[in-house]
């Protein structure tokens, strides 16, 4: 699986998440086995976040946050603004990171010189 949750474009730049497979899914935290449960009958779907940041069509970073279990991927995107709440604000942090990163990126490139 491989899902677009999100995209955002400007001239030269791409930022989008991304449901990747989860190749490593640990539920040992679920005691009474309700989560297992839900996923084994696609209630739930499990998947990796990935948020990136291309230039030019060239990823030059990504954040990544394995062992998401949400009932859509959407839903990992639409805790967006609950901030006030602190309740989840996965997705926006992921963002404020793959951008920064981005950024850091972009100040280490070094200037090439052409002669004519």
């Amino acid at each position: 699986m491989n899902y677009e949750i999100w995209k955002f474009k400007t001239a030269r730049f791409t930022i989008k998440c991304e449901a990747l497979p989860e190749y490593d899914l640990d539920l040992s935290w679920d005691e009474s086995g309700e989560i297992t449960d839900k996923i084994a009958r696609g209630l739930y779907e499990v998947f990796c976040a990935k948020v990136s940041v291309e230039l030019d069509g060239n990823e030059i970073s990504a954040d990544y946050l394995g062992q998401c279990i949400y009932e859509t991927p959407e839903q990992f995107k639409d805790n967006l603004g609950i901030r006030r709440t602190n309740y989840n604000t996965y997705f926006s942090g992921m963002v404020k990171t793959a951008i920064s990163e981005a950024r850091q990126y972009i100040r280490n490139q070094k200037p090439i010189k052409l002669r004519a």
